[in-house]
């Protein structure tokens, strides 16, 4: 018997299906996140995410672009909601319907969003300062000791 209605077939639109989709995944709140994400980025910028995926293509998924790249007046609070609503790993994402919504109603409290791997020099430039501040001074100190030792 055909089964009419599956939560792990790859029905429905391509480039709005989140990556774990192309492999098996049943659909949950984190993948309907994933599509929303990318209908609220269409809709704001006029380009997908990842660009336009074929029906019967299996695509990676890479970061997505930055939506303030293709339109200027988005607040930066509004492209770390689309990129953690568009994150690849199902774990970055938001995990439930609420919390994005939160995070709608209160842009105020939308924490930066970077995605998987992103150097520590993005994420946090004044801890990558710091650590290299103290990393110098540290090399410093040991030389220093060392040209006093040799006296």
């Amino acid at each position: 018997m055909t089964e009419i209605f599956s939560v792990t077939s790859r029905a429905g639109t391509a480039s709005y299906l989140a990556p774990e989709r192309f492999h098996a995944a049943p659909i949950s709140e984190r993948t309907e996140i994933f599509a929303i994400g990318v209908t609220l980025f269409e809709a704001l910028t006029n380009t997908f995410p990842f660009g336009e995926i074929e029906r019967y293509q299996t695509p990676r998924f890479p970061a997505a672009k930055r939506p303030g790249k293709f339109n200027a007046n988005l607040p930066p609070w509004l492209e770390s909601l689309l990129l953690r609503a568009l994150a690849p790993e199902p774990e970055a994402r938001y995990q439930n319907y609420s919390e994005m919504l939160f995070d709608l109603a209160h842009p105020d409290k939308v924490a930066p969003f970077h995605p998987k791997n992103t150097p520590l020099s993005v994420r946090d430039p004044l801890r990558f300062y710091q650590v290299g501040f103290y990393i110098l001074f540290a090399i410093i100190l040991a030389l220093l000791f060392l040209l006093l030792s040799k006296r």
